[in-house]
């Protein structure tokens, strides 16, 4: 943990990019998606991260990857009726 001096508190504090790479912050963003019935939920981790906030871009885009992909929205190649002898298996001649 970095302790901030009183020359720092006077002088203003310096930023994370002017520190040595061991002293920098770490980043930590939790999310989940959708709002409503949430399904997904993501935790992203940046040691020793820059300035700005590349968690909250990263878990972004992996809960978007997630959602374009959802099994329940995606069709499936072979139907559930025909597994089941339902309409689908019906007269089909194969």
């Amino acid at each position: 943990m970095r302790v901030i001096t009183r020359a720092e508190r006077e002088s203003g504090v310096k930023k994370n990019a002017s520190l040595p790479w061991n002293m920098r912050d770490h980043g930590l963003f939790v999310a989940f998606a959708p709002v409503v019935a949430p399904r997904y939920a993501c935790a992203v981790i940046v040691e020793h991260g820059s300035d700005g906030h590349p968690q909250v871009l990263m878990a972004r885009d992996i809960l978007l990857f997630a959602q374009q992909r959802d099994p329940v929205k995606m069709p499936t190649a072979y139907p559930v009726h025909a597994a089941e002898g339902g309409p689908a298996s019906k007269g089909t001649g194969t």
